[in-house]
C-alpha cells in the first residue's frame, strides 16, 4: 500500500473539492494522510477515505515548520501532493523531510525542488486540477467522483439533534440562506437576500433558515432589519459537522460564493450561488457534480481581473439583480420538483 500525504492548507471549499481525489486514490490502494488547518481536522476524521489528519497553519512559522517535519517523518509518506498552488513553505519543508515523490503546481523557483511540477499545465475546475495531480502520481486517468462528506451515524445523529433544538424543521422541505461570505468573497445586498426570503415564503411556501458567521454580523443585521416574513435564525453558532447535516436535510441552499456552498454540494444538496467577482466566471469554483444555478452580475468592476478583486469598486455586487436570483431559484426548484 502506497502512503500519500496530501497538503491542503487553505479554505473549506478548497479542501472539500479535494475529496473526489481522496476517494480515487483510496480505490487505488493508497493510504491517505491529510495536512489541513486545525478547524478542518474533524471533517477529515469523519472521511472514510482518509486514514489520518494532522493540523497545519496557512503559513508556518519556525515552530510550526518543526511540527510539520516531525509529523511528516512519523507518517513516512511515499509521496506528497501539495495541492494549493505556490505553497512555497510546504514545498521546501517536504524536500527537507525527504519525501521520495513530491508533486506540486507552481511557476516559482522552488518548483525545482519537486520531482514533478505541473505549474502552468493545470486548468479547468478546481476538482479537475486536484485529480490531475493525482493522475501524475498513479500514471493513469482517475474516475470523477462527487465530493464527499458522510460522518459516522452517531456524529450525524448528534448534529441533527442539535439542529432540532435550534428550531430547524428536520423532516420537512426548507431552504437555507447564507447571507454572508465569512470574508471569502464580496457580500451581496442584505436587502436583496431579505427580498428573496420574502419571495420564497410567499411563493414556494417553505420555511427559510438563515445561517452566517461572526464575520457576517453586518449582513445578518441588515437582513433582519429588511425581511418582512418569518424565518428561522441559527446564526448564533453552528459547527461544520452541524452545517453538513443542515445542508443534508435542506432542499436548497442560496448563497454567495463561499465554503458552505461546497459543503452543501458535498452532501448532494442543490445550490443557487451568487458569484460577484470576475475571476469566478471561469467556473473553477462552481459547485461540483450537483444540480445548481449560477447568478452573475450584469457588469464587473473595471479595476478587477481574472486573478482577484481589488475591492476598489462595487459594480459587481450592485448589478446583481434580485429578480435574477429569484429566477434561478424558481428554475432550479422546478427542475427538482420534476425529479
Amino acid at each position: 500500500m502506497r502512503s500519500v500525504l496530501i497538503v491542503r492548507q487553505d479554505k473549506l471549499g478548497d479542501l472539500l473539492l479535494t475529496t473526489p481525489l481522496f476517494r480515487a486514490l483510496h480505490e487505488e490502494g493508497c493510504r491517505i494522510t491529510t495536512a489541513v488547518q486545525g478547524l478542518f481536522v474533524p471533517l477529515m476524521e469523519q472521511n472514510e477515505h482518509v486514514s489520518h489528519a494532522f493540523p497545519i497553519p496557512y503559513k508556518p512559522n519556525l515552530r510550526a515548520a518543526g511540527r510539520f517535519l516531525r509529523d511528516v517523518r512519523r507518517v513516512r509518506p511515499d509521496a506528497v501532493l501539495l495541492l494549493k498552488p505556490d505553497s512555497g513553505s510546504y514545498t521546501i519543508l517536504s524536500r527537507i523531510a525527504g519525501v521520495p515523490v513530491r508533486i506540486a503546481a507552481t511557476r516559482k523557483w522552488y518548483g525545482r525542488l519537486m520531482t514533478d511540477n505541473l505549474g502552468g499545465q493545470l486548468g479547468g475546475h478546481e476538482a479537475e486540477r486536484n485529480l490531475k495531480m493525482g493522475e501524475k502520481l498513479v500514471g493513469h486517468e482517475l474516475p470523477r467522483y462527487p465530493m464527499h462528506h458522510q460522518p459516522s451515524r452517531p456524529v450525524a445523529d448528534r448534529a441533527t439533534e442539535d439542529l432540532c433544538s435550534m428550531g430547524v424543521p428536520i423532516g420537512k422541505r426548507f431552504i437555507v440562506l447564507h447571507v454572508g461570505t465569512g470574508g471569502g468573497s464580496r457580500p451581496w445586498s442584505a436587502t436583496g437576500f431579505a427580498r428573496v426570503s420574502d419571495w420564497i415564503r410567499a411563493t414556494l411556501g417553505v420555511p427559510v433558515v438563515l445561517m452566517g458567521s461572526k464575520q457576517d454580523e453586518a449582513q445578518i443585521d441588515g437582513f433582519r432589519r429588511s425581511v418582512r416574513s418569518e424565518f428561522i435564525d441559527i446564526t448564533d453558532g453552528t459547527d461544520l459537522l452541524q452545517l453538513g447535516e443542515l445542508f443534508r436535510q435542506a432542499a436548497l441552499l442560496v448563497s454567495t460564493d463561499t465554503g458552505p456552498v461546497h459543503l452543501a454540494a458535498a452532501v448532494g444538496t442543490p445550490c443557487v450561488t451568487i458569484y460577484p467577482q470576475r475571476f469566478s466566471a471561469s467556473g473553477r469554483w462552481h459547485p461540483w457534480m450537483v444540480p445548481h444555478r449560477i447568478v452573475a452580475p450584469n457588469r464587473y468592476c473595471q479595476s478587477c481581473d481574472d486573478h482577484g478583486c481589488t475591492y476598489q469598486e462595487s459594480t459587481c455586487v450592485e448589478t446583481i439583480e434580485v429578480d435574477a436570483v429569484i429566477r434561478a431559484i424558481r428554475d432550479l426548484w422546478g427542475e427538482l420538483s420534476i425529479r
